[in-house]
């Protein structure tokens, strides 16, 4: 097999034909540095960090980082004299998992930050203006409570709102019972649902997403970084995969800039933004067109055999009179191509190919639909669209299906797409076609533990539980409040917004086009925030309300960690200043509103109803255990054996992988309200992007994309302040290839000004050879304070696809110029 190694050229007409740079390989390189650490002796830092004193009279407490970046790291709180004085990395019981970040060592930053809010607060001036007078948390709490009541008597349940969001990974929450029992509505953020509408019918969805857990990429041969920068977002992760490459797997990174995770690949294909779909099509052309088809998997573990009607849906046991419509023996029906017709189970050798006639009914095996779609796809046309060569799509398609194992490792980038639905389908198709699903070494999709199913039924405090609880079905995404507040109906219901409790989430940092927010903001007569400090959504509240650090109070994590592991929280310092913990509030506020009956329970008595229900003893887990223990494995598995999603057979509701989807089967986001579009849905498909198109045909007014960058410092907006982290990125700023910069008149280190007809932004501007020409490549996780002018979010788009509702960050073009500062 051929080592092709497609790089970058720094010229806009042969971008994808050269080398790159010494000088950006180099550049690119440096920032890994530090995010895959060695463990040395107790302190889990690096190499070359200094090891703190430890007095004697340390007191030593376990601790999770419980941010949403997909770490889940565990830790060690240090306390002396009853102050938490520095964190280090704790041992996990399988050690290979163990790690500690940047953010995960500068907690006590957070912790004793001089702008931590201290106490209850309520506006004293305009909303953003800063002015606040203190009040006590019976005040606040009687605020709340009363006007809560007094809008839900007034305009019903719904017209009190919660946006809720993921700035604490831990499970001591009771927001969703306490939102169904008062009825609330939901303000809704979607966000980064593509990979879950796209691949959870198809490949099942899992303990471990859709993913083997990270120690089994060792036995991948290929390992493909689709869309993803796991060296800055998934940290926790990035060691493994460097641990594969030193053993002989091959790493790809495909991704339209030179990211940190590239520098430390085999090769780099950097493709056209929001073309990974097309990709994937033409790969799977080629794939046919070789004869790299993986034919017995194809046969035996997806539905290719599976016979569907001109209506599209499955020929099924009640179709031959052998089974009720509808019961769980009215299997799909297979054939052998001969005249007989029976469940897929009971047919041998089923054909995957041809059309057939059943009692007068056209029956076609579902491989024929997708070789059929496929056929209108020209090859040469997908890598135009791509900008990528046929020949690196051959080796690609090789490397892919010839050279596997392989894992098609996906998070959340190609989501970012208003076409990212689609893209993320045809991946999934391109490794059931390969045979690359279920096995060691191959998977398609996210690699990430769940919830396992611990906020279900079975626990007697969860949101389910309430016997006479009306919950509200009202969800109004954030990106159309404006609309239904100024129409005073949704989906045909009036609607109504009167208050609003914005919870783990800092709305106005981190969504698209903020200054739609700050219009329908302002028709909302009551908005309450709880936070750790004064960030940019409380900024914005008429009552604040100060939360607890994740160290001043009990708790267990992680939701959606990269380790297979639960640990505990230890509560290492009681709560500073007047702070609380968010169950306290909630419980407390359940109260006063008249609910305490449905809240009479400690945190312990939460806890235990989780960690104590059957899924957790199946999974040997109890709240005695974890307490004891520290960290216990959720995910099936060892070191030996690492868990295989789909190893024991495919989670899919026929146990197969699913590339073609029935009608009856197909379902979407319905958060717009909208009738979803599945004219093109059950087969591969692509569609260009939203407002970023081929550069052919883009608008000449906003001619550049934008794209926002997770930061390794950071998690979304939270980290924004601490002031080490400031030294080392001291403000908000943008990547742009030299040849763009110089059209513009623009030189490293000046400021340019980004902007379109939704906003404006002006950040410092850096060169870089590793970005496309016609990208911005923005870092994100800023707030209004930190900008010159504008802010990043003002700029983005929030139009969505209505098949799959998720904010498309990375779905916008803008024009630029040199800003005077």
């Amino acid at each position: 097999m051929a080592e092709t190694n497609h790089v970058c050229d720094v010229s806009r007409r042969s971008f994808v034909k050269g080398s790159l740079t010494a000088a950006v390989g180099a550049g690119a390189a440096s920032w890994l540095t530090g995010c895959s650490p060695k463990p040395v002796a107790d302190t889990g830092g690096t190499e070359s960090e200094p090891t703190p004193v430890v007095e004697d009279n340390d007191e030593i407490f376990r601790g999770t980082c419980r941010c949403n970046c997909y770490g889940g790291c565990y830790l060690n709180i240090h306390v002396r004299d009853g102050k938490i004085v520095r964190t280090s990395m704790r041992d996990l019981p399988e050690t290979a998992w163990n790690r500690i970040c940047s953010k995960g060592l500068t907690h006590p930053y957070r912790v004793y930050d001089p702008n931590r809010a201290k106490y209850p607060m309520r506006r004293a001036g305009e909303r953003g203006e800063g002015k606040w007078e203190q009040i006590t948390w019976d005040e606040a709490l009687d605020e709340i409570a009363q006007k809560f009541t007094q809008y839900a008597q007034e305009f019903g349940p719904d017209s009190v709102g919660i946006a809720s969001g993921a700035g604490n990974y831990g499970f001591l929450d009771l927001m969703p019972r306490f939102q169904a029992r008062i009825g609330a509505s939901t303000v809704g953020t979607p966000l980064d649902f593509a990979p879950f509408y796209s691949l959870n019918p198809m490949v099942g969805m899992s303990l471990n997403f859709h993913g083997n857990e990270m120690t089994d990429l060792v036995n991948s041969k290929t390992l493909v970084i689709w869309g993803s920068n796991p060296a800055v977002s998934q940290i926790q992760g990035m060691h493994f995969i460097m641990e594969a490459r030193e053993q002989g797997t091959k790493v790809i990174s495909i991704d339209p800039v030179y990211t940190a995770t590239t520098a430390k690949c085999d090769q780099w294909i950097p493709l056209a933004p929001g073309t990974d779909g097309m990709l994937a099509i033409g790969l799977m052309k080629i794939v046919l067109e070789k004869g790299w088809q993986d034919d017995e998997f194809i046969r035996s573990t997806t539905v290719a055999p599976f016979l569907v009607k001109e209506d599209g849906e499955y020929l099924r046991l009640s179709d031959l009179g052998r089974a009720e419509a509808g019961a769980e023996d009215d299997v799909p029906v297979a054939t052998d191509g001969k005249g007989t017709f029976d469940a897929h189970t009971a047919i041998a050798n089923a054909v995957v190919e041809g059309t057939y006639d059943y009692q007068g009914q056209k029956v076609t095996c579902a491989w024929t639909l997708m070789l059929d779609r496929l056929s209108e796809y020209d090859l040469e046309e997908c890598s135009k669209v791509c900008d990528v060569p046929v020949d690196v799509m051959t080796q690609l398609a090789e490397d892919v299906a010839v050279n596997k194992p392989c894992a098609l490792y996906i998070l959340l980038g190609i989501d970012h797409y208003q076409n990212g639905f689609y893209s993320i389908y045809d991946m999934g198709c391109l490794a059931a076609m390969t045979g690359n699903i279920g096995k060691p070494g191959a998977f398609c999709g996210i690699s990430e533990a769940v919830y396992f199913g611990l906020e279900n039924a079975a626990s007697p405090y969860g949101a389910y539980t309430l016997a006479d609880a009306t919950p509200s079905t009202v969800n109004v995404p954030v990106f159309r409040m404006e609309e239904a507040l100024e129409a005073g109906e949704w989906l045909g219901n009036p609607y109504t917004l009167k208050a609003l409790w914005v919870y783990k989430r800092n709305l106005l940092a981190n969504l698209c086009d903020r200054e739609s927010m700050l219009r329908w903001l302002e028709k909302v007569e009551l908005i309450v925030v709880s936070e750790l400090t004064m960030n940019e959504m409380g900024r914005y509240a008429d009552i604040f309300l100060p939360v607890c650090h994740w160290f001043e109070m009990e708790d267990f994590a992680h939701q959606c960690p990269q380790n297979v592991f639960i640990t505990i929280q230890d509560k290492a310092i009681d709560p500073l200043y007047e702070c609380r913990s968010d169950f306290d509030i909630i419980k407390d506020l359940a109260g006063r509103m008249g609910y305490g009956d449905d809240f009479n329970f400690t945190a312990e008595d939460w806890m235990r109803g989780y960690l104590d229900s059957e899924t957790c003893q199946a999974l040997g887990i109890s709240y005695d255990k974890l307490k004891e223990e520290g960290a216990l494995r959720v995910i099936p598995g060892s070191p030996e054996a690492p868990f295989i999603h789909g190893g024991d057979g495919i989670p899919t509701a026929t146990g197969k992988v699913e590339f073609y989807q029935a009608p009856s089967a197909r379902y979407a986001s319905t958060a717009m309200g909208e009738e979803p579009d599945f004219s093109h849905f059950g087969l591969p498909y692509w569609e260009p992007a939203g407002e970023v198109v081929p550069e052919d045909a883009r608008n000449e007014k906003y001619p550049y994309q934008v794209m926002s960058e997770h930061q390794r410092l950071r998690t979304h907006s939270q980290w924004v302040n601490v002031p080490v982290m400031r030294e080392l990125d001291p403000e908000p700023s943008a990547k742009l290839h030299p040849d763009t910069a110089e059209a513009h008149g623009i030189a490293e280190g000046d400021y340019m000004r980004i902007y379109n007809d939704r906003g404006e932004v002006v950040v410092k501007a850096h060169l870089s050879d590793g970005v496309r020409p016609g990208i911005l490549l923005c870092s994100r996780g800023w707030e209004d304070a930190d900008f010159v002018k504008g802010h990043l979010q003002d700029v983005l788009s929030d139009e969505v696809s209505n098949l799959c509702v998720t904010q498309a960050f990375f779905d916008t073009t803008a024009a630029i110029e040199k800003a005077e500062v």
